[in-house]
């Protein structure tokens, strides 16, 4: 769950208006990056995912407290030969969003108007 708030957190101190908020991620982020298990996990597959997503978004206040190399190792680990992890999409989409450029706080910067402004404009008038 502290994974859950720094995500969230960081949509907010990326708002001008909410600058100020940027020391209240430093704490949790290093208490976050600290649960970092010898393994290289921070738990199971669906904690470290979301655990590496919110200290990825933390502007590298974090990245000298924990190892990514490591906790990407332990996930490549646990991917089966199908591709997926644990079998399970739920799992395999947070797994993708923990190792991708983009990740679940990706979404308040996403552009979507001008595409749903393309598709609206190319449906035929309702009557």
């Amino acid at each position: 769950t502290v994974a859950m708030v720094l995500l969230a957190l960081r949509c907010i101190v990326q708002d001008h208006r909410h600058r100020n908020l940027h020391h209240f991620l430093r704490m949790p982020s290093i208490g976050l990056a600290q649960r970092q298990r010898l393994d290289g996990s921070f738990g199971d597959l669906h904690t470290t995912a979301l655990t590496m997503q919110a200290l990825e978004q933390v502007e590298n206040e974090s990245v000298d407290n924990w190892n990514k190399s490591a906790a990407l190792a332990w996930l490549m680990a646990h991917q089966r030969p199908d591709g997926s992890f644990d079998g399970d999409v739920r799992e395999t989409a947070e797994v993708v969003m923990a190792v991708a450029p983009r990740s679940l706080a990706s979404i308040r910067t996403l552009e979507c108007g001008r595409a749903g402004d393309v598709i609206l404009s190319r449906l035929p008038p309702i009557d």
